[in-house]
This record gives structure tokens, sequence and C-alpha cells, in this order.
């Protein structure tokens, strides 16, 4: 899908959750290689992206913390990442697959599931480009 679509879609909130719940990716390998746009690509849109994703997060385990300084932070430190890594990163911290969840997730939680994401992303890309 092309970046400016993706940016259209973006700013249309319905849309938003739709094309959210549209990113399906079952592995890192497959976050990596996915063709959506890095989350600096789509600008201001990513803030909504960020938030349908939290929100995506809250809907599913107990969350206590500041969505909009999360979201800040998040878009400072990963606008390098993919939407679709950023949906897959939430979906294993969810699972619990980054670290057990006890009752609620809070701010720095997510910060440390994005730390552990990125640290993977970055090996799988070094390998990607070695081959």
């Amino acid at each position: 899908m092309e970046t400016e679509e993706v940016k259209r879609l973006l700013s249309e909130r319905t849309s938003l959750r739709t094309y959210y719940k549209g990113i399906s990716v079952t592995s890192i390998q497959e976050a990596v290689r996915s063709e959506t746009p890095l989350l600096r690509e789509v600008g201001d849109q990513g803030v909504n992206f960020l938030k349908c994703a939290l929100q995506d997060v809250v809907n599913n385990v107990s969350f206590t913390g500041d969505i909009n300084y999360l979201t800040r932070v998040i878009i400072s430190r990963y606008s390098h990442l993919r939407l679709a890594e950023i949906k897959y990163c939430f979906e294993c911290g969810i699972a619990g697959e980054y670290d057990k969840i006890y009752g609620t997730v809070y701010t720095h939680t997510v910060l440390y599931w994005l730390q552990e994401y990125n640290a993977l992303s970055s090996e799988i890309r070094y390998w990607m480009m070695v081959k």
C-alpha cells in the first residue's frame, strides 16, 4: 500500500481501526519485512496509529500510565519501526513473550517491550543484510 494512501487511511478514525486490525504478521521476520510504512513516514498520523495500538493493549490487559506521554516517547525513540512491527511487538508483550505480566501493565513495561523488540529486530535486520 502506498504511503500516501496509508496517511489518508490513518487520518480517518474508523479506517484507522480497520487498517490496524488488518495488519497481520505472525513472526518478527514478517514484521521486519512488512510493507507497512515506517512510523516516521506517516507523520502526525503516527500518533493516531499508536493510540489505536495502545488502546488494543488497554483492551487486553490492565494498563496504568499516560498514553499521550507514552506515544511521544515511542515516536521519539522508535520512529524507525514499521507499523506492523509496533503491532507485533504489542501482541508479543500482551502474550508475555518479553516478560511475565503480573496484573497491570505500566508505561515502563510497554517501553521495555519495545526495547526488547528493537534489539531482536536489529539482529534480524543485520542477518537480512548479510545474506
